[in-house]
């Protein structure tokens, strides 16, 4: 046989066996991808038979996040301060609290990223800049990855309310308040800072299904009633083992005509916002 004809045959028979593995490594994912668009499809038809319509451009098409650890790391707590209090002056105050002092104000660190601040009058004056832009600005200065959640003004006060993000993700009741008077910054209280490093936990979550479906189960245990499902986010709860060791716990926040939600992805549970 020419050799030519044999390296053909030869090219053949590995397409032939690359087409075959193809198949056997395609088709269960494919499967496995009709069978979970059948079970939500079926648990969004099991919502409409109990009242509850939801559009389905709003339901994830997965879940995308996975629960991790971070170790609290404070290594940066003097240069926020500085950038914030100008020179600082640093104090031990036990207990793992630490007090910075400079000529703007004072900020005092906890051990588990809590944080408050209190600044002299005037010495933090917005200036030319809105309250929103003037409070990105501190947000930036403190390292941390946050989002404007409100913005309230009342006489000569403003109040803006701050959440903080891990990568794009809210997290569930962290974040910080700003408080303006006479357009100068004099208070930061309820602040939260998340920040260190990060390791994957391994623990799997439930699937979009089920998670349709912890819903339904759960709010008919609450005894609650709902129409209609408005919004439905990703979330992280945050669980505290140590003092500097925390947990980030993927959930839903499901929003409905009449309440508001965090789903457990790990657990699926369900418990009403607060």
């Amino acid at each position: 046989m020419e050799w030519s004809k044999a390296k053909n045959i030869i090219l053949i028979i590995l397409v032939v066996t690359n087409i075959f593995l193809c198949f056997f490594v395609i088709a269960p994912k494919t499967q496995n991808a009709s069978q979970q668009q059948k079970a939500r499809e079926h648990a969004i038809a099991l919502l409409h038979d109990q009242g509850i319509s939801v559009e389905e451009s709003l339901i994830p098409t997965d879940i995308n996040t996975s629960q991790c650890t971070l170790s609290q790391d404070r290594s940066r707590e003097s240069a926020l301060a500085s950038a914030l209090l100008g020179t600082i002056t640093p104090q031990d105050l036990g207990g793992s609290v630490t007090l910075y002092t400079g000529l703007n104000g004072s900020i005092r660190f906890h051990n588990n990223g809590e944080f408050s601040a209190e600044f002299n009058p005037a010495s933090m004056p917005i200036g030319d800049a809105s309250h929103e832009e003037y409070s990105l600005d501190i947000i930036k200065k403190l390292e941390i990855e946050a989002e404007i959640y409100s913005i309230s003004i009342e006489n000569d006060s403003t109040i803006v309310q701050i959440g903080q993000l891990w990568n794009g993700i809210p997290l569930q009741g962290y974040g910080l308040t700003l408080h303006y008077h006479n357009n100068a910054l004099v208070r930061i209280t309820d602040g939260t800072r998340l920040a260190g490093t990060i390791a994957l936990d391994n623990v799997p979550t439930i699937t979009v299904p089920t998670a349709l479906m912890n819903f339904l189960t759960g709010i008919q245990e609450l005894g609650d009633v709902s129409q209609s499902i408005v919004d439905i986010q990703p979330a992280y709860r945050v669980s505290r083992s140590l003092s500097h060791i925390v947990e980030l716990i993927p959930i839903w926040y499901i929003g409905t005509d009449t309440s508001a939600y965090y789903l457990d992805l790990v657990s699926g549970e369900l418990n009403r916002s607060k």
